[in-house]
């Protein structure tokens, strides 16, 4: 009876616990091969890379991107605390901009939607002004074209958020260090409203962390009353982004590593390995 009564009480602590943690999603790119990230089409990538995704594989149907070799690392100062295991791999692609529809992109249905309060945290790395990296929400998994859903993008220097039909809420200008890996986070309060119109959003550029997010430095912006996620009320699927904006062939986007996104009361946590897991 001590050991049944014992197995239910585990049983209901992990079940508390996965309520209290909510969903994490993750992509660190390091158990993917070198090369093109999709998987199923060209049989060249194992299934259920990643943490927390609803597809087995990267499903845009286009072979632009590239998984490269070596990993980024945030910055000593933020105080990062997040490890990354297995080959160094970062996400990088060689298209160029010819208009806002030209550029490629990978993404992949969440296994669990996220609501509420999420975290987010990646690392970038731009090596000159032309160069881009950053993700998006909600962009439709078989679509290719960069210019999808809602976007938080460091083009150059500069930190851009644009909402879904590419119309820019905010930017940081001149915020990363070019040449140099940035920490980026976001907290973002996904609102209730039936007309999608009170999401909020904070972005802090390399900042130090704190254990308490509560006590974390003043963010780079902040958006209140905004329509980024819409009416959705919902994170759904991650897109990858890096692109040039310059035109013409030959041309690469910035590096993308280390994407994680959390809801529930461990979201901080868990996207920067501080605080209360």
């Amino acid at each position: 009876m001590k050991n049944v009564s014992s197995c239910l009480f585990s049983l209901a602590a992990l079940g508390a616990a996965t309520a209290l943690h909510g969903a994490v999603v993750s992509a660190n790119f390091n158990d993917l091969a070198l090369g093109d990230p999709r998987g199923k089409q060209k049989n060249q990538q194992p299934a259920d890379t990643g943490r927390g995704f609803g597809a087995p594989y990267w499903t845009t149907d286009t072979g632009v991107p590239r998984i490269v070799a070596g990993d980024l690392a945030a910055p000593a100062s933020t105080g990062y605390a997040l490890a990354q295991g297995g080959n160094p791999r970062s996400y990088q692609s060689p298209s160029y901009k010819l208009d806002d529809a030209t550029d490629r992109r990978q993404c992949r249905p969440l296994a669990q939607k996220l609501t509420g309060t999420v975290w987010v945290s990646f690392l970038v790395k731009n090596a000159d002004a032309n160069q881009a990296a950053g993700i998006d929400f909600n962009g439709r998994p078989q679509i290719a074209n960069s210019v999808v859903g809602t976007r938080i993008v460091v083009e150059g220097g500069t930190v851009r958020v644009f909402n879904a039909g590419n119309v820019k809420a905010g930017e940081a200008i001149d915020a990363v260090p070019l040449g140099q890996t940035a920490l980026i986070l976001v907290r973002l309060d996904i609102g209730a409203a039936p007309n999608g119109k009170n999401d909020k959003l904070q972005l802090w550029v390399n900042p130090k962390l704190t254990a308490n997010p509560a006590d974390l430095p003043k963010p780079a912006f902040a958006l209140g009353n905004t329509g980024f996620i819409g009416s959705t009320q919902a994170i759904a699927t991650l897109g990858l982004q890096s692109y040039d904006l310059r035109t013409g062939a030959g041309q690469i986007g910035g590096i993308l590593d280390a994407v994680t996104l959390a809801d529930g009361e461990g979201a901080y946590a868990a996207v920067t390995g501080l605080g209360t897991p």
